[in-house]
């Protein structure tokens, strides 16, 4: 039987680089080799519907009533650098239209403890070496289940070149996956594998979800619903979206040594978690305003117990003794139907969510302290009945939002997005209302949430939108001086009192209102590192006055306060970068948190011009002098550290201490290099940007970077569970990546580049980056002596965890653990979720060249 086998084989001399089949003709193999690809070139011209073979498209037009013309077989363009598929699938993935992986039993199967039934009789005609007849190596050949699989995935068009000269087909190189679906529901808002156990209307625990498919679960008319969405939208697995290096190392050939070429291979492991992140979209068929009027469809409590709506929001903390009306809710009722399609209208109006959830929703986000809501919105004055519906609308939806839970998540980007549609469609029919304080404040909710939504269409709207409120609030004269004329206390009765608190009360919340869109604007262009739109230069309104002003809860309270102000002196943010002492001086007359904010917004601007000048200085060093530059640097590091000794005592803030050593890492990172060097751009750009980046790593300034990239990380670690979210996020993000690419290039040096030799056992000491002064950290700064750390988080186990420089990988690890401590116990943010899978597949690469 062997001699048959052997001598078979030699007769049919063309074999697949996949499953060793082997054929006597070539056009035999490239017919099979289609049915791995899922290739179909051959299209009809009068349906342009494709086929893989020629038989079969003679048939289709057959069907039409015309005769195959030699010009109807016109290959299709093959889409250069699509993902691979896997070549077959088990039969639970391909039942569930979930990814499998090449490995068998695959990923999926070994996790949840199921059988991973993968074998099948080949559907092709085939003469087995001896190493098909052995069972262990025995594999689906063209498997039903793996062509289930395909259907739900954009068509592949991989097809490889066979090599007539050796006569043997070349090897299909093998990936991992990713699915490019459209849909609607499963690309946008889901954060994870999809938990069933989360029922609208009866609101999940704050404990992590488990996916668990073998549990038995009643499902209502809303959740046969999301099912039916299911069939048409796959939902994917998050740990299907990145490559898995167990897998991918059977395929990829070792990296090289460190150098350009290392650096692209790292790249590419990571690019497409790159293409992933949340600053990244690309439109689809199903992206549209409508896309999520599905989920504004939710049903009442139904007589449910508050209890779990209280866990979930905090319904037991008000801001306001008012509740919302059913007047109230009726009309955030009607601004959502003006805007909703005629498909998605009787549902949403029968099952909008009802009058407690929406203010419970609202006092929510009043009361969040990652909101910081009452710093721009008068909570003594704050009526919910005599609001617009569409400021009430965005409060509800940012507190669905910050209460992470998946259903309560879908339901608030969904009413955002009515609100998002609604308000420009009444500044058209009147554009009086461009001036309304009511809606510009719910404008800025709206791109508030789009911004730190993870969603990449309304991450894109968010930016572009902004531009829309900084121009109608520059232009009705909200950002000079003269739009804020001076309150006199007359006397007179208590109806003159009450109209002179409330014309304060506009101005101050106009003040707060735009202020507010600078640290949005300056958060817009840090997360998505683009030029800032409002110049510090034009803000020449004074600093709101002080929170216990603020916080007066009658006309009488603040009439005394406002009265008592002594050498009372109006002050501006260009007063502070003049100098940072003013902080001292009135600290009891303005409102210091919103000043502190102010002038990092104002500094983080400075910073970002220099930054921009510094990247055209690489680009050629002759256009600008030197010198310009050195100089512009030490001016803003004298007025950063200016800024630190004044404000030590509330440097214990961790967002103010986390703001301010962004600002100075950025100073000394090229980052937008280092996000080139770590994949963002593909593989090609990788390599051109090391060497750029691998000069950075020899200097002070990087060692200076990863200093603040330190001190970011120990801010992060202290802050209060479950409130690392939006801009922190991203900030340690970025202080993450700097570290962890400052890794990955001083490894690349030879240990006599690495350090500078200045004497004896000092090059070995460790040197803690999480503290804030010493003689060894000067050292390392200044000289490069010593071995740089970082502390992790402690845990009962291990202790203290302690990652040196040099491993990246752990570095990356312990950065993703800082996240997931703060969330323990809690459901992640979809941002929060989104950041860490890229860290992770960027500490995968790093551990794959190892």
């Amino acid at each position: 039987m062997d001699q048959d086998a052997a001598s078979s084989s030699r007769t049919a001399m063309f074999q697949c680089g996949l499953c060793q089949n082997h054929y006597r003709r070539l056009d035999h193999l490239s017919r099979h080799v289609r049915s791995h690809t899922q290739s179909k070139p051959y299209q009809c011209h009068i349906c342009a519907k494709s086929f893989g073979r020629t038989d079969l498209l003679k048939r289709h037009l057959a069907a039409h009533g015309v005769e195959s013309r030699p010009n109807t077989e016109r290959p299709l363009r093959v889409l250069r650098g699509a993902p691979d598929r896997v070549t077959h699938a088990c039969r639970a993935c391909a039942t569930n239209h979930l990814r499998c992986t090449e490995k068998k039993p695959c990923r999926r199967c070994v996790e949840r403890n199921i059988d991973c039934v993968w074998k099948a009789p080949s559907t092709h005609p085939t003469h087995e070496t001896p190493s098909d007849s052995n069972p262990s190596a025995d594999r689906i050949r063209a498997s039903d289940a793996a062509r289930a699989v395909a259907q739900d995935v954009s068509q592949d068009a991989m097809a490889r070149q066979v090599h007539s000269a050796t006569l043997v087909a070349e090897t299909l190189t093998e990936q991992d996956f990713v699915s490019q679906q459209t849909g609607q529901l499963n690309d946008n808002f889901f954060s994870g594998p999809v938990d069933l156990s989360f029922v609208p209307g009866q609101w999940s625990s704050l404990t992590a979800p488990e996916l668990d498919f073998a549990s038995a679960l009643a499902l209502n008319d809303v959740d046969l619903q999301f099912l039916n969405e299911y069939n048409v939208n796959v939902p994917f697995e998050w740990e299907s979206c990145f490559q898995d290096t167990s897998d991918l190392a059977q395929y990829s050939e070792p990296l090289a040594a460190p150098g350009p070429e290392a650096a692209g291979r790292r790249a590419s492991l990571c690019t497409e978690a790159f293409s992933q992140a949340y600053w990244k979209f690309c439109p689809g068929v199903g992206d549209h305003g409508g896309a999520e009027e599905h989920h504004l469809s939710l049903p009442s409590d139904g007589g449910q117990s508050n209890a779990s709506l209280r866990s979930g929001v905090g319904a037991e903390r008000r801001a306001t003794a008012a509740r919302l009306s059913p007047t109230s809710r009726d009309k955030i009722v009607a601004m959502v139907v003006k805007g909703c399609r005629q498909d998605n209208l009787s549902r949403a109006v029968e099952s909008f969510p009802s009058v407690h959830l929406l203010d419970t929703l609202i006092q929510h986000y009043l009361t969040s302290p990652v909101a910081q809501a009452r710093s721009f919105l008068h909570a003594p004055t704050f009526d919910p009945n005599t609001k617009r519906p569409e400021l009430l609308a965005a409060m509800a939806a940012a507190g669905a939002i910050l209460t992470a839970d998946p259903t309560l998540t879908k339901l608030g980007l969904a009413i955002q997005e009515c609100v998002r549609i609604a308000l420009p469609i009444m500044w058209e029919q009147d554009n009086r209302f461009i001036r309304d304080l009511e809606l510009s404040q719910a404008f800025l909710l709206t791109l508030e949430i789009g911004l730190w939504s993870a969603h990449g269409r309304k991450v894109e709207i968010a930016e572009t939108l902004v531009h829309c409120l900084t121009t109608m609030l520059r232009r009705g004269g909200r950002l000079r001086h003269t739009g804020y004329p001076d309150i006199d206390l007359v006397s007179g009765g208590a109806g003159e009192l009450d109209r002179a608190w409330s014309t304060w009360v506009e101005g101050e919340s106009f003040k707060r209102l735009v202020f507010r869109l600078l640290c949005h604007d300056t958060n817009t262009s840090m997360a998505l590192l683009i030029n800032p739109l409002i110049s510090y230069a034009e803000l020449s309104l004074p600093l709101p006055d002080s929170s216990d002003l603020w916080a007066a809860s009658t006309a009488e309270d603040w009439s005394v306060r406002y009265s008592s102000r002594s050498n009372y002196q109006r002050v501006t943010v260009a007063d502070y970068i003049d100098d940072p002492e003013e902080f001292l001086s009135h600290s009891q007359t303005v409102d210091v948190r919103v000043a502190r904010s102010a002038f990092l917004s104002a500094a983080w601007s400075l910073c970002w011009e220099y930054v921009q000048l510094g990247s055209l200085q690489r680009s050629s060093p002759r256009r600008w002098n030197a010198l310009l530059s050195a100089s512009r640097l030490e001016e803003l590091l004298r007025l950063l550290n200016h800024f630190r000794i004044c404000m030590e005592p509330h440097l214990s803030s961790a967002d103010v201490a986390t703001r301010l050593e962004h600002t100075l890492l950025h100073l000394h990172t090229p980052f937008e290099s280092v996000h080139v060097f770590a994949g963002m751009e593909g593989p090609e750009q990788a390599r051109t940007i090391h060497p750029l980046v691998s000069e950075w790593a020899t200097t002070e300034a990087a060692r200076k970077a990863v200093w603040h990239g330190a001190q970011i990380v120990r801010a992060a670690k202290s802050t209060a569970r479950g409130t690392l979210q939006g801009a922190s996020v991203v900030m340690l993000y970025q202080a993450g990546l700097t570290l962890w690419a400052y890794g990955i290039l001083t490894g690349d040096l030879v240990p006599s580049e690495r350090w500078d030799n200045t004497g004896g056992s000092q090059q070995d000491q460790g040197v803690w980056l999480e503290d804030q002064e010493g003689v060894l950290l000067q050292r390392f700064i200044q000289l490069g002596a010593g071995s740089p750390f970082i502390r992790g988080i402690a845990t009962s186990q291990a202790g203290l965890a302690e990652t040196h420089l040099s491993e990246p990988d752990k570095i990356m690890e312990a950065v993703i653990n800082i996240l997931r401590h703060n969330h323990e116990g809690l459901p992640k943010p979809l941002l929060v979720d989104r950041l860490i899978q890229l860290m992770a597949a960027v500490q995968r690469s790093s551990r794959a060249e190892g």
